[in-house]
């Protein structure tokens, strides 16, 4: 998948989203970009209402980026996020997309499940890139990511 915005994700994805922090996260990170050229094309014959879709999918996923680099406490991009070292984050930031109240009430518990979707899709397309590049350190990171994804989402 191509990290930079298609034409149609630019044309009506771009122009109905808010313009805020997360909006300006969700336009600027390649694999967010990525999550949204993949949502267009799923959504290809809906036309209607792809922009949508697609904007409320990127910025869940920017609003996932944000939690995690505040727990990671650095300004990463996704890519250098989803590793295995940072596993254990990345299950806290989606939880803090839920908007946890304590540890067994999740007010939005379909993020949850939303995310665990996308979060596979962007480190997928992290080992398509490092595959494509002959990248064998981040290829080896990506499919450690998948494999904990596999083995303890649920």
């Amino acid at each position: 998948m191509d990290s930079r915005a298609s034409k149609a994700l630019i044309e009506e994805t771009f122009k109905i989203m808010q313009h805020d922090e997360v909006s300006k996260v969700a336009k600027s990170d390649p694999l967010i970009i990525t999550l949204g050229n993949n949502w267009m094309l799923r959504n290809v014959g809906n036309k209607l209402m792809r922009c949508y879709y697609t904007s409320s999918v990127m910025r869940l996923a920017a609003k996932f980026k944000l939690e995690l680099q505040k727990i990671d406490g650095g300004d990463k991009d996704l890519a250098q996020l989803l590793s295995p070292k940072s596993f254990d984050n990345t299950v806290l930031a989606a939880l803090k997309c839920c908007n946890q109240d304590d540890e067994e009430d999740l007010k939005s518990p379909t993020n949850a499940i939303k995310l665990g979707y996308d979060i596979k899709r962007m480190a997928s397309a992290k080992l398509a890139t490092a595959l494509k590049e002959g990248d064998e350190t981040v290829r080896k990171d990506a499919e450690g990511f998948l494999k904990l994804m596999d083995m303890e989402w649920n």
